[in-house]
């Protein structure tokens, strides 16, 4: 089982915490197949903002004439540059309910899946024995806030305030042998291309399966049919109650 460790600095759900992680239908049949979770490389997301130190402690720094402060900013910058690249992370949406947000954020056709669990389940899932840390995401406004940390690791649980209504519980995953502090800073190319997989036991994670408010109604026997052949498990498969008319 892989261990989880609660971080110094970020608190973690109830263990009875609704997760959802709405993935389009390609991502849903690969996690069949190879019956893992795939944690993707931090740099390789959209947001240049990931894992980068926060601008506010410099613009502070700087109106102090705090130097060593201005120094200790820029070489955090150089590390973390490297530091993304040994970085990898699978993300949670924390929520009791489906996120209409979610659903159009991540979803690019009609045949999206939201793949239901809680926080107890998630940890009983993992096979294999690398260690994760798990944290609810921080939204901040990196132009005004003063955070500064010693740890680099705590500046990849940092998201702008605009990606807030994301509520993201994120599973963070170090690879095991990293470069020293001066060698990250002239890293060019990381340990895998783009995230490595970690083995779950499907019939521990896999409360229930949704599918997107707007799929057709052959898509729910294909969904039905891929649980049974991949997995042996009889789940229950719901449409989302978001494509539903009022009484």
């Amino acid at each position: 089982m892989c261990v989880f460790i609660n971080h110094r600095n970020w608190e973690v759900p109830d263990p009875d915490q609704p997760l959802w992680r709405y993935v389009d239908f390609t991502k849903f049949v690969d996690l069949l197949i190879n019956r893992s979770l795939f944690f993707s490389r931090i740099d390789r997301f959209d947001d240049p903002f990931e894992g980068n130190p926060v601008s506010g402690f410099l613009e502070s720094a700087r109106r102090r004439g705090d130097w060593r402060g201005i120094e200790e900013f820029y070489e955090q910058k150089k590390m973390l540059k490297g530091l993304r690249k040994y970085s990898f992370v699978n993300s949670w949406h924390m929520n009791d309910y489906e996120s209409v947000a979610m659903w159009n954020l991540y979803l690019q056709s009609d045949e999206g899946i939201a793949i239901r669990t809680t926080y107890r389940r998630l940890q009983d899932a993992f096979l294999d024995n690398r260690d994760v840390t798990a944290g609810v995401v921080k939204y901040v406004d990196f132009n005004e806030v003063e955070y500064s940390s010693d740890h680099l690791s705590d500046y990849l649980f940092l998201k702008r305030k605009s990606f807030e209504f994301e509520n993201e519980l994120r599973l963070f995953l170090l690879y095991d042998d990293i470069p020293d502090p001066e060698e990250l800073k002239t890293i060019v190319r990381g340990p895998y291309e783009y995230g490595t997989n970690i083995g779950v036991d499907l019939s521990v994670l896999i409360e229930s399966v949704y599918l997107s408010p707007t799929s057709p109604e052959w898509f729910e026997d294909l969904v039905r049919g891929l649980l049974a052949k991949f997995t042996d498990l009889d789940l229950p498969v719901c449409k989302s109650e978001l494509g539903k008319l009022p009484r």
